[in-house]
């Protein structure tokens, strides 16, 4: 009786098996079976129509999402933005639906751009030659209910106008608009999947800083779907090269009244610097659009600001000599004698005049604020050309400072 039961037990795991093998074998699909598929579903098939069953009462539903790989470059001066990605769009075409059980159960099959009807997709806003997203021998997903899966890869190339007035905390938005070439908004629906940007696969750029994406649909007043992209620089490399030395040879340039009048380097000094200052203008202006819109760089401004104040140092280091130089015996006018004699006042020191430079050595001594009459009767030009470098490092000095404050105070907040 054990015997038996064992026996029948067998039987029944036999039949079970052979019963598997058997459904397996039904339902397992070969390459010949995916030809025949394939020739079924292009025969006749015209990839030149648009799909839909009927085109009156329904539109043809394009959805479209968009996979972010690199923003690779922007270039400043061209306004070129290229980033890279793929797209991943589906739609449904009738014509391309099976009965799966006709072709030993094949769910799915892949068909040659060109052999189909694809949405010609193109850029608008491109900056090289205008071409139709894809290629014709890219392969695209079909499945037995019709939809057609493609994933065209891009490498974008955009024309983006570049906003440099807060250059380098510059922030920069770019717009990409895809078209289908030749379809109305009365024959296609565009749908966007996502109302920004996949980025799973994304990787940073070195020089700039995503901030955003935008991904959005528009049907009227042309059909069409919107990229946006917004990023900043990365900004520390251009404070450190670029800001922080224009500064600190602008506040360097004001020290030129501390030299000596006599060693004969002041102008040499002076001079230096303001060609180093037009050097670093020219370096920015290289690396910035050669337009006026939407506004020039600050930057730019500072620069000249920069300039200027060399120049006007160099005017007053040639007048402080002129000075100096003059003889001794020359008088100097008493307007000039009370202004020089007010700025001892201001500095609060005392000033003691040089016997080799006066006629009356015997009489020469300490003068201070407090005896106005010997100090109108010994100051000679070369006090005052020592008041008049005070006064000019001290106009400079506190003029770079408030320039140089606003200007980092501007770039700050505009971030």
């Amino acid at each position: 009786m054990k015997d038996s039961s064992i026996f029948a037990c067998r039987m029944w795991l036999f039949v079970f098996i052979l019963i598997s093998c058997v459904l397996v074998e039904v339902k397992c699909a070969n390459a010949t079976d995916k030809t025949t598929l394939n020739a079924a579903l292009l025969t006749g098939y015209n990839p030149n129509v648009l799909p839909g069953s009927d085109y009156s009462t329904q539109l043809l539903n394009i959805n479209v999402s968009f996979m972010f790989s690199s923003l690779q470059s922007f270039v400043e001066v061209t306004g070129e933005l290229s980033i890279v990605g793929y797209f991943e769009i589906f739609w449904k075409d009738e014509r391309l639906a099976w009965d799966p059980a006709t072709y030993n159960y094949v769910n799915g099959t892949h068909l040659k751009q060109k052999e189909i009807w694809t949405p010609p997709f193109m850029l608008v806003d491109s900056a090289e030659d205008v071409k139709i997203i894809g290629d014709e021998d890219m392969h695209l997903s079909v499945d037995y209910t019709g939809v057609v899966m493609w994933s065209p890869p891009a490498r974008i190339l955009s024309a983006c106008d570049a906003d440099v007035t807060y250059y380098p905390f510059d922030r920069q938005t770019c717009v990409m608009r895809y078209m289908p070439w030749g379809y109305t908004a009365s024959e296609i629906q565009l749908n966007v999947i996502y109302s920004s940007f996949l980025m799973d696969i994304f990787s940073e750029n070195p020089t700039w800083k995503l901030i955003s994406t935008g991904f959005k649909s528009v049907q009227t007043p042309f059909l069409r779907f919107e990229m946006s992209v917004q990023f900043e620089r990365r900004n520390a490399f251009f404070v450190v090269n670029l800001i922080l030395p224009i500064i600190f040879m602008c506040l360097t340039n004001m020290f030129v009244f501390l030299i000596p009048a006599d060693s004969g380097d002041r102008m040499g000094f002076s001079t230096t610097l303001l060609l180093t200052i037009a050097v670093f203008l020219s370096i920015v202006t290289a690396a910035l659009p050669q337009s006026s819109t939407p506004s020039i760089s600050l930057l730019c401004y500072l620069l000249i600001v920069h300039i200027l104040l060399s120049m006007l140092v160099m005017i007053c280091t040639i007048i402080g000599l002129r000075m100096f130089m003059k003889p001794p015996e020359e008088p100097v006018p008493k307007w000039l004698a009370k202004l020089t004699r007010f700025v001892h006042v201001i500095t609060c020191k005392k000033h003691k005049v040089n016997p080799e430079k006066t006629e009356k050595k015997d009489e020469v001594e300490d003068m201070t604020e407090n005896d106005d009459k010997k100090v109108d009767d010994y100051i000679t030009w070369i006090v005052v050309s020592n008041a008049f470098d005070k006064i000019c490092m001290g106009f400079f000095m506190m003029t770079a400072m408030s320039f140089n404050l606003t200007f980092l105070f501007v770039l700050s907040t505009s971030s």
